[in-house]
């Protein structure tokens, strides 16, 4: 596989086949990178570390790197199966530095940290191989490619340990977060089906024609509590036409056949590029979460089956004791639950009710198992996206800034209410007493006209 400088940083870090980190329910089509970068080098180096001269065989399939190394022999015994083995690390390496590079800056990368000894290992491969021309061609090796290649099987070991974790840890986070991509696809899921969801229409009744065609599911209607489907466009087929003799036509077939191509286009315009649809008319299309389960059962079981690194302090049949067991339930975890999703696929709507709940238990225990083996608790699943709109949260004022100015706020107000309160009754007070003046004044005036 050969790296791709025209991919997008999205496409290099695509973790797992129709796994979507990050989308709960979303599932995508897009071919994983990254892993198989990773994948590849611990393939191609594998046979240089479990080398007799090298390293000598453990329980479990395990290794352990020989304290003192018989190089200098491997050299002069097999320089050209040496010379092809540092040759296709040294293009796992390549393709493995440029996906490192691309995403150099991207905080999710799966290299984080590894940069260095990639690049180390890299160049010492490219080193070894100009060293090894000149002791393949007098037919003698010296001390100096001896040196140059017990540094090289260093960094090279010290990667391929460090790979080796971390590509399981991807695996067993792609476990938990299968769970999240399965389960809200199966009946009784307690919600709706989450935003891109592949199905197919059914039962649909004034549009008849529709039923079978797939599409995703775009949005949800809160107030009509129906489905808006993006329905998918079929690639049209070429039809093989035998050759015609253009003597043989008429006018006649000539408008025959536009007016047949007239009435193809015709159908094909009306079928419409999103349709709403109640839940009953939709058929949750399994066939998707079903290959990305059983490529991460694949992906597990051969991770697992890799010989593992043990070093010479360590008691290489406890740690194949104390790792066999958990890595074998994880695959028999994963296993379960793809069979049942495979037979929910292959039966329909009936059969999905029927493995529904034991797909549920074999992803909670794979995600419970896998959550142990990453030191992490365990955490339940969060309930399916609602059918109805939930209400508004509401957020309290927390800080002590914001409640003090809020109450100086209202204190001011009420300050200012009482002040224009205030105001108000000393107008009426006086406006009052001007009334009882006019009133006293005329009343005077009247008597003194009465006397006269």
């Amino acid at each position: 596989m050969e790296e791709r400088r025209g991919l997008s940083v999205e496409q290099i870090l695509v973790r797992h086949p129709g796994f979507d980190e990050g989308k709960t329910g979303v599932l995508g089509d897009s071919e994983e990178r990254s892993p198989k970068y990773a994948d590849k080098f611990l393939d191609k180096v594998k046979p240089l570390l479990v080398e007799p001269k090298v390293s000598k065989s453990a329980a479990g399939g395990a290794f352990t790197m020989l304290e003192e190394p018989k190089l200098m022999d491997l050299l002069n015994e097999s320089s050209k199966t040496v010379q092809r083995h540092v040759r296709r690390c040294r293009t796992s390496l390549k393709q493995m530095n440029w996906a490192m590079t691309s995403l150099l800056a991207h905080k999710d990368s799966p290299w984080r940290g590894l940069e260095v000894k990639g690049s180390l290992a890299e160049h010492g491969c490219v080193k070894l191989l100009e060293l090894m021309k000149s002791g393949m061609a007098v037919g003698k090796f010296s001390e100096v490619h001896e040196e140059e290649f017990a540094k090289l099987v260093d960094n090279l070991h010290r990667l391929y340990m460090d790979i080796f974790e971390r590509r399981g840890q991807e695996l067993l986070k792609a476990a938990i977060q299968a769970e999240l991509n399965v389960i809200y696809l199966l009946p009784e899921s307690g919600g709706r089906l989450p935003d891109g969801s592949r199905v197919l229409l059914q039962d649909l009744v004034a549009r008849a024609d529709l039923n079978g065609k797939a599409g995703k599911i775009a949005s949800w209607d809160f107030a009509l509590q129906r489905y808006t489907v993006e329905i998918e466009k079929e690639e049209k087929k070429k039809e093989t036409e035998a050759p015609a003799n253009p003597d043989m036509f008429g006018l006649g077939d000539v408008e025959e056949d536009e007016e047949d191509d007239t009435e193809k286009n015709q159908i094909e315009l009306a079928v419409p590029k999103k349709l709403m649809v109640l839940p009953k008319n939709v058929l949750v299309d399994l066939n998707t979460p079903k290959k990305s389960l059983d490529s991460l059962v694949k992906d597990w079981n051969v991770w697992r089956k890799r010989p593992r690194s043990v070093s010479a302090t360590q008691d290489a049949e406890a740690v194949a004791a104390a790792l066999g067991p958990p890595l074998e339930s994880m695959a028999n975890f994963l296993q379960d639950a793809a069979q049942a999703v495979a037979t929910g696929s292959a039966t329909g709507r009936d059969g999905a009710e029927l493995i529904a709940d034991d797909t549920r238990q074999a992803l909670s225990n794979a995600r419970n198992l896998a959550a142990k083996l990453l030191g992490e608790e365990p955490q339940e699943p969060p309930k399916a996206p609602p059918l109805n709109e939930p209400a508004p949260a509401l957020v309290p004022f927390e800080s002590e800034t914001v409640s003090q100015a809020l109450k100086e706020a209202a204190e001011v107000a009420q300050a200012s209410i009482e002040l224009n309160k205030d105001k108000k009754e000393k107008k009426r007070s006086r406006s009052r007493k001007r009334r009882r003046k006019r009133s006293s004044s005329s009343s005077s005036s009247g008597k003194k006209k009465r006397k006269k």
